[in-house]
């Protein structure tokens, strides 16, 4: 589960409840990041998701 750093604070929130419910899961916070990880931090976003496509545990 991923958001941004400077999504809104209620984002942020959600993501770590969602997190505590589904115990197999990580969380990533993009640090330059808002709601549009993908477009505000692209470098970090692609490399965290093609690792975890890889299967690699230390995002």
């Amino acid at each position: 589960i991923g958001c941004g750093r400077y999504d809104i604070p209620m984002e942020l929130e959600l993501t770590e409840a969602w997190k505590a419910n589904e115990p197999g899961c990580r969380m990533v916070v993009f640090e330059n990041a808002g709601h549009c990880v993908n477009m505000d931090a692209p470098m970090e976003f692609n490399k965290t998701l093609e690792a975890f496509w890889k299967g690699q545990k230390n995002l």
